[in-house]
């Protein structure tokens, strides 16, 4: 399919400063849309350069129809039925009406301005932004990309401005928006970036750089939007006027790919660290050997543009804690963000504290603990802290606040303080949460969560297709080493037979790795079929370590483990954390039984079945581990029923 792209730069203005840098910065759009993302480019103004023979911006006025009847024409009929781009380097105004009110314009050559104090009350011949919102809803277009930089001088659009008038970018489907937002004093006048460029379009066409590119080659509008912001934010940090610049960003839909470049053909060095995560979550360290779910990360970071607090919601086993944690926090830390993780536990306003306490110096963290009692809601908070990055806050295994949580009041005080972040205009704290899909019908029941769900919630979709294919062998070929002809069938043929397989897939991958063939640098068939395939690695490999121990270590075992599980009556059995030293009680005072347990909880831990944080609170590695054990299946029907005889008796 046909691409276009619109690209305008203009320089003399009639009723504002005139500009230098919009023409550069056009033609060196339009030059990079053209070679490497495939664009037919319309330049507005443009001449004939008859020693290149093409078409180039020109030095020359742009009036507000002839803006208007080229924004028209681009959409309506140039465009149709393709993909889209629309590129414009100029003034921006913002207009304040009687009643403070603001409505935005592009403004043309001819556009003149009334001033009262510092505010624009009134103009003439720009192109109102609730005009080009009206004829972007109407377009019919495969999609569409707009990038404004319009941050020049004196004179800008306004972030809220812009957001609350290109509502089309909430809602249509495959549309985007990237902006150059706020003041940055005297951005055109004084000031050069790269080769003359304004400090926005520097961004961009460093962006849209081949080093910048990924393994395939593409340049998507959601990794420029990441490079944009931290080249605006290394530009920031050098002024010393102390104005800043900073892109807001708007749309959803598909992964668009604005440039594309020949695929790197870096050929891997044969690495032997493990690249699949057994039954861990990947997170930031293993980042990137996590592959397949770049879609649904794309769409948690553009909801976040949007709203506040964002649930995601997916099965057991369905990888949400990964997605987080190797997908959305190295996006986001990546554009400056700073992130805070928690689980709710039995006490989540207890652990919200302590996690506030961790980031923060030691002088401040003394303050949160009255803070947070105090607190109507976290923005609140937020405000009495000395915090000027954003703030993502992710709490995983939300669910825990009604299966762990005891307390009715804390858990009402926690949503309370999370929930009431939807509401505020702040920009500067969000909320990620995970929630079980098991567990979704006990959020309902909270009269704040019903709509944050029913309008921000992202559902993790299964693992399928091209996607999963990625995420079972681009792993093994970073580190050297590629699937046997035959086994990528065989696994994909045996995912069929299971639901919930992604931490099956992973923990089978693991073990399959460590009986990789060092001397092929393949993962071979034959290994995979005597690890027991897809559906039976788990409880090969629990059973061995089972059948390890001696009759008195396996006593204990069982007992660990059915400790590990909150049994539900109306719910799901689920996993609970629980201290380490509250394990150890279970030897009462025999202290050389504490010691037999304290040993074997450092084999079930090296050997991956257990986990420990760093507050030494021990958890069983994976849900899996609950229903693919069949040993631990057994036990935990065995002791479901003891505790239904005791509650009928």
């Amino acid at each position: 399919m046909t691409r276009y792209a619109l690209v305008v730069g203009i320089t003399d203005y009639d009723g504002l400063p005139s500009l230098t840098k919009p023409i550069r910065d056009a033609e060196a759009v339009a030059q990079r849309l053209e070679k490497h993302g495939d664009f037919q480019v319309e330049r507005l103004p443009k001449r004939w350069n008859p020693e290149k023979e093409c078409y180039e911006v020109a030095h020359e006025r742009v009036t507000g129809k002839q803006l208007g009847r080229g924004l028209l024409e681009f959409l309506q009929k140039q465009a149709a039925g393709s993909d889209a781009l629309i590129y414009f380097s100029g003034h921006g105004i913002t207009v304040f009406d009687e009643l403070d009110r603001q409505k935005g314009y592009l403004a043309a050559s001819d556009c003149t301005i009334k001033m009262e104090g510092k505010q624009i009350v009134a103009q003439q011949h720009g192109v109102a932004l609730d005009s080009l919102n009206y004829v972007i809803s109407q377009a019919d277009l495969s999609s569409l990309v707009v990038l404004l930089d319009c941050c020049h001088a004196d004179y800008f659009l306004e972030g809220d401005s812009i957001r609350k008038t290109l509502s089309v970018f909430t809602y249509k489907p495959d549309c985007h928006l990237i902006a150059a937002c706020r003041s940055f004093a005297n951005v055109d006048v004084g000031r050069s970036y790269g080769k003359g460029y304004s400090a926005f379009t520097t961004a961009l066409l460093e962006g849209l750089l081949p080093e910048n590119a990924g393994s395939d080659g593409q340049v998507s509008i959601d990794e420029l939007l990441t490079l944009i912001s931290r080249k605006l934010e290394d530009i920031n940090l050098h002024r010393e006027d102390g104005e800043y610049q900073q892109p807001i960003r708007m749309g959803s839909g598909r992964l668009l790919s604005l440039v594309s470049y020949p695929p790197k053909q870096t050929p891997p060095a044969a690495g032997e660290t493990c690249p699949y995560q057994g039954l861990l979550p990947f997170d930031r360290t293993s980042a990137d050997f996590f592959f397949g779910r770049r879609q649904v990360v794309q769409m948690i970071r553009q909801k976040l543009e949007f709203a506040n607090f964002v649930p995601v919601i997916g099965a057991a086993g369905s990888g949400k804690s990964s997605v987080i944690q190797a997908g959305l926090i190295p996006l986001l830390e990546a554009s400056s963000w700073r992130v805070l993780e928690m689980l709710p536990g039995n006490e989540p306003v207890a652990e919200l504290k302590r996690t506030f306490c961790q980031w923060l110096p030691a002088s401040d963290a003394e303050k949160v603990d009255s803070l947070v009692d105090k607190a109507p809601d976290l923005d609140w908070l937020m405000k009495h802290l000395p915090v000027s990055e954003r703030v993502l806050l992710v709490i995983d295994r939300f669910e825990e606040v009604f299966t762990v949580c005891s307390e009715p009041a804390t858990r009402n005080r926690f949503i309370q303080l999370l929930t009431q972040v939807a509401e505020i205009s702040s920009r500067q704290l969000a909320i990620v949460i995970t929630v079980q899909a098991d567990f979704i019908a006990l959020c309902l029941h909270e009269p704040s969560l019903i709509q944050l769900i029913q309008d921000w919630a992202v559902y993790i979709p299964p693992l399928v297709g091209k996607d999963l294919e990625q995420a079972i062998a681009a792993p093994a070929t970073l580190q050297g080493y590629e699937l046997e002809p035959g086994l990528l069938e065989t696994i994909l043929q045996d995912i069929t037979k299971e639901k919930s397989y992604l931490s099956l897939l992973q923990f089978t991958l693991t073990q399959l790795w460590k009986e990789r063939d060092q001397q092929t640098h393949q993962l071979t068939l034959n290994k995979y079929r005597q690890l027991g395939g897809i559906l039976g690695a788990i409880d090969q490999y629990a059973e061995q370590f089972y059948q390890s121990l001696t009759q008195q270590e396996q006593d204990w075992l069982k007992r660990i483990f059915l400790k590990l599980v909150s049994f539900g009556t109306n719910v799901k059995d689920i996993r609970q954390r629980l201290p380490k030293s509250q394990l150890l009680e279970l030897a009462d005072n025999n202290s050389a039984s504490r010691q037999i347990i304290s040993d074997l909880l450092d084999r079930l831990i090296e050997a991956n079945l257990l986990v420990i944080n760093e507050d030494e609170w021990v958890d069983l590695a994976h849900e899996a581990l609950m229903e693919r054990w069949k040993r631990f299946a057994k036990w935990r029907l065995e002791s479901w029923r003891q505790l239904q005889c005791e509650v009928l008796s």
